[in-house]
């Protein structure tokens, strides 16, 4: 804990900007803080320049206004899918209770030839296949 306090101490605290020196001796170069022979001075940078920052924070907002639409259409279409899942689900369900509907009928058809007399039994029969075709034209699966 003592370690994290005093790197957080002495990382707070401002740095300051020193003249470098870039020496080069046999090839080699080496930076230090005081003068050599023939050693040429640099100037340490101040931080950005007002343009970068500028154009740094154009960049952020550009950036920030394009996640913005795209959360924006995808809730568009989140709501969009949302809408065409539930219509689908209620054409499913009126073509169940349509095809439960026509499942009844043939049924009642089937009954009503069964039942019928000599005379009514072929219309029954044809009303009954009728109602059958219908329901496995409607309803196949």
């Amino acid at each position: 804990m003592r370690i994290a306090l005093l790197l957080f101490v002495m990382l707070s605290l401002p740095l300051q900007a020193a003249t470098i020196f870039k020496c080069e001796a046999e090839g080699k170069i080496t930076y230090a803080e005081a003068a050599c022979a023939g050693g040429k001075q640099i100037e340490t940078d101040q931080g950005p320049a007002q343009v970068d920052v500028e154009r740094a924070r154009r960049q952020a907002e550009k950036e920030r206004k394009i996640d913005q639409k795209l959360r924006e259409r995808d809730q568009k279409r989140g709501l969009k899918d949302a809408q065409q899942d539930q219509k689908a689900a209620r054409s499913t369900a009126a073509k169940q209770k349509r095809c439960e509907r026509l499942a009844q009928r043939q049924k009642w058809a089937e009954e009503d030839a069964a039942k019928s007399s000599m005379k009514s039994a072929e219309k029954a029969r044809i009303k009954a296949r009728r109602a059958a075709e219908k329901h496995a034209l409607e309803c196949a699966p």
